[in-house]
């Protein structure tokens, strides 16, 4: 695992999906501070819950930021345990994002193939064992608190 610089070539052609991508991250992170947290919603925003009435692995992100918004990390990850590791990355995005405008090169941490392979199924294993359990907690086959 190595971390790489690589030049931009044309840098202006970066400038806007650069600025875009930290308005994004610093809107995310702005609202997460501002607005209070709150433990249930009348609605929900998610697509596939509102189609099917089943939670999916992001299920409970929105309401878990605002908790990490407000120093509240138990609370967030009980509302999803993905909450805290999107949130660290991006943070390291927007970190990523800055070295872009301030040095006019990207940069990307570049692993070995095995490695990556690894860090993909780990990620899908753990977004899938998420799934399975709301599945499964919300037909009362296993109790969810």
């Amino acid at each position: 695992m190595k971390l790489i610089r690589l030049p931009l070539s044309h840098p202006e052609a970066h400038r806007l999906e650069t600025y875009a991508g930290l308005l994004a991250i610093v809107a995310i992170f702005l609202i997460s501070l501002l607005v209070p947290p709150f433990e249930q919603s009348r609605f929900t925003m998610c697509l596939f819950k509102n189609l099917t009435g089943v939670p999916c692995p992001s299920c409970g992100m929105t309401r878990a930021f605002l908790f990490l918004g407000h120093g509240r990390i138990l609370q967030a990850s009980a509302l999803n345990p993905l909450a805290l590791p999107v949130a660290l990355l991006l943070l390291l995005q927007g970190v990523r994002l800055l070295l872009r405008l301030a040095t006019l090169a990207d940069y990307r941490l570049q692993l070995s193939p095995f490695l990556f392979r690894i860090l993909m199924v780990v990620i899908f294993l753990l977004c899938l064992g998420l799934w399975l359990f709301r599945i499964l907690s919300h037909f009362h086959v296993i109790p969810s608190e």
